[in-house]
């Protein structure tokens, strides 16, 4: 039987980069997805070695969605009003005349596109978060200078207590921390 986690993560820090990112291919080829790291700066290999987070595959099929949606109801809309609500024959020209709607048709499919990028990327990213349970992580500031961490949450469905913790001092980080909620 597994032993309840008693933490919200657990957290290796590491004196160097290359360790990081080895330490974080590691737990990926173990199977771990919910991994998170920091480092002071960029590093090449490190967001490769990161599982791929499951909101990078689901914000274009919403941009594509929410675009589709806003160059439809705009199409429609004109087509309304045109035809509906306010019919005006100018120069002789039909009612619903279709290729005068297609510029602010597609204009909306931009506009309603972007605009349900960014809501998408807010909400799926869990934004804004001002306050993350690891900032009150002791020595965790050094994060921005010269420590690097690395994070697997208790969410992750092959996190053990026991298990993960030995995986971790397998990767021979300066120090584990148990970070509670």
């Amino acid at each position: 039987m597994p032993v309840e986690p008693t933490g919200a993560a657990l957290v290796a820090e590491f004196d160097a980069a290359a360790a990081l990112i080895a330490a974080t291919r590691r737990l990926v080829d173990a199977g771990y997805v919910h991994v998170e790291a920091y480092a002071p700066v960029y590093l090449e290999g490190l967001i490769t070695a990161l599982p791929e987070p499951p909101t990078r595959r689901r914000i274009p099929a919403l941009a594509l969605l929410g675009g589709l949606l806003g160059g439809g109801l705009m199409f429609g809309f004109q087509g309304w009003a045109s035809a509906v609500d306010w019919e005006l024959n100018v120069g002789g020209r039909p009612e619903f005349s279709w290729p005068a709607f297609i510029i602010p048709s597609f204009e909306c499919v931009i506009l309603a596109a972007s605009l349900t990028v960014f809501l998408a990327a807010l909400a799926l990213g869990d934004m804004p978060r001002p306050h993350h349970p690891i900032f009150a992580l002791p020595g965790f500031e050094r994060a921005s200078d010269d420590r690097f961490f690395l994070s697997v949450g208790v969410e992750d469905p092959r996190f053990d207590p026991v298990r993960t913790r030995e995986l971790l001092e397998d990767l021979e980080p300066l120090v584990i921390h148990e970070l509670h909620v």
